[in-house]
């Protein structure tokens, strides 16, 4: 019986290595109407570009290599004005090349149709990713004093490494008195940092004034491991600036600041630049089909370890 355990959690191990987060490889991700009226930094994937604007998109893929794709439109493009490609091409999933006029730029060099692009593999893996990490247990606590709303990473993370977890309810996270978000680290190093937004229903998150962010979120190497993951929301906005990327899978984003970290939303109208770095914390997911797989074999393993353990107590 105790073999069998040990396998169980062999097998169990063995299965947790996921598919990469799609928030390290996109800076916006938008399942349905994208509309922005200023530059989007990295790669793009939406359903419809419905912004009159022309962007420019891919502003900082310089290293790009010529022919690489890095705009994906799945389904419609709208009038307006020229539409920019910093470096690399845009690939269109719809049945005909899109009306308006595309401008490349330095690096930039094409427009064609892609029917061969997974576009809704993407689309339901920022679903699976927000519903994966709203599931974890949080280890870490927030602390509100006055106009301060602290993050304090836990005490039982390791030294290094781990992943720091946080649950603040949206009301408090945009209660229109704070003016501040700070980040404790308790002397921790940890590997990623995931603040999960909590609410009811299709709940809103609302801060157009947005807050000063201070201390460890102001510095690259953490904000740009923070992943703010707004599970269940109809609505979020920001104002000034936000540090951490935005994971809104069923939300309207709208913003009148620029985002340092990556975008993935149902909807998204932005006044603000998106910028890179994208998120580079966690880069690996469970993946939910191995998830069952694996319990499935650790079921079988163990109900195979009691029925020897039973023959031979008989």
């Amino acid at each position: 019986m105790r073999m069998a355990v040990g396998l169980v959690f062999t097998v169990l191990g063995l299965l947790r290595v996921g598919a990469d987060s799609l928030l390290t490889t996109y800076d916006v991700i938008v399942k349905n109407n994208f509309s922005t009226t200023t530059d989007v930094r990295g790669m793009v994937v939406a359903g419809n570009y419905t912004g009159s604007a022309g962007g420019p998109f891919a502003q900082d893929l310089s290293s790009t290599t010529a022919g690489t794709d890095t705009t994906f439109i799945q389904t419609s493009i709208s009038g307006g004005s020229a539409l920019m490609m910093q470096y690399g091409s845009l690939a269109f999933g719809g049945s005909s090349a899109p009306s308006r006029t595309i401008s490349f730029n330095q690096g930039g060099n094409s427009v064609h149709l892609n029917s061969s692009f997974n576009f809704n593999s993407v689309f339901n893996g920022i679903s699976t990713e927000s519903t994966t990490y709203a599931a974890l247990t949080a280890n870490s606590t927030t602390l509100l004093s006055g106009n301060l709303l602290t993050f304090n990473v836990g005490a039982t993370l390791p030294t290094t490494g781990g992943t720091a977890v946080f649950s603040v309810d949206a009301g408090t996270l945009g209660n229109g008195g704070l003016s501040q978000y700070d980040l404790n680290l308790n002397g921790k190093s940890p590997a990623s940092i995931i603040i999960n937004v909590t609410g009811s229903g299709a709940y809103a998150f609302n801060r157009p004034g947005g807050a000063n962010f201070v201390g460890n979120f102001t510095t690259l190497s953490w904000y740009q491991k923070t992943l703010w993951n707004f599970s269940g929301a109809g609505t979020v906005s920001y104002g000034a600036g936000w540090k951490g990327s935005i994971l809104a899978p069923d939300a309207t984003v709208s913003s009148t600041g620029d985002l340092d970290g990556s975008l993935a939303a149902f909807n998204a109208s932005l006044q603000g630049e998106v910028h890179l770095p994208g998120w580079s914390g966690a880069t690996s997911l469970p993946e939910p089909s191995t998830y069952a797989a694996g319990a499935a074999m650790a079921a079988m393993i163990l109900a195979s370890g009691y029925r020897r353990m039973r023959r031979r107590a008989n």
